[in-house]
């Protein structure tokens, strides 16, 4: 159940991303706000992780996105997002989506060089991830992919 609350709150961050390029503090911040809380409140993180676990998930995601921001190659919205996901989960969670949103990543943008058209075939409100063209893609979209890729794999190995 966990798994599907923290993939509908994804896929709000993918879509906005997707469209807009950012993702609003509410869905950030608010999630951030709503995974602390649950660990203190219920001394374990949504996935049932212990404080231990999602306090090293935060520092996790602070090491794998702060440089990223630094080097203005990721957005703060990515950012928080990212540490709202090591709130509300653990350190595997957060690693088998960043690796999975990478695979996703370098897939589509391989694929969009490729077949350019392809990217046509996506809904127009997704104007960022039509295309190569531009600064840089959206990253929530593949997070969400990987968090996806992810779930499939805790379905298979009958961990979910």
């Amino acid at each position: 159940m966990a798994y599907f609350l923290l993939l509908g709150w994804m896929a709000a961050c993918a879509l906005q991303d997707a469209r807009q390029r950012r993702i609003s503090n509410l869905l950030t911040l608010g999630a951030l706000a709503a995974a602390l809380l649950h660990l203190l409140y219920f001394g374990s993180s949504i996935t049932g992780a212990s404080p231990q676990a999602a306090t090293l998930a935060l520092g996790v995601a602070c090491l794998l996105s702060l440089p990223g921001y630094l080097a203005r190659q990721m957005g703060a919205g990515d950012v928080k997002m990212l540490l709202a996901l090591g709130a509300a989960s653990d350190v595997s969670y957060l690693l088998f989506s960043v690796i999975g949103a990478a695979v996703a990543q370098v897939s589509w943008l391989s694929l969009l060089r490729i077949r350019p058209a392809i990217g046509l075939t996506l809904p127009e409100t997704w104007i960022y991830l039509r295309t190569t063209a531009g600064n840089k893609t959206p990253y929530a979209p593949f997070v969400c992919a990987g968090f996806v890729i992810f779930g499939i794999g805790l379905w298979i190995t009958g961990k979910a």
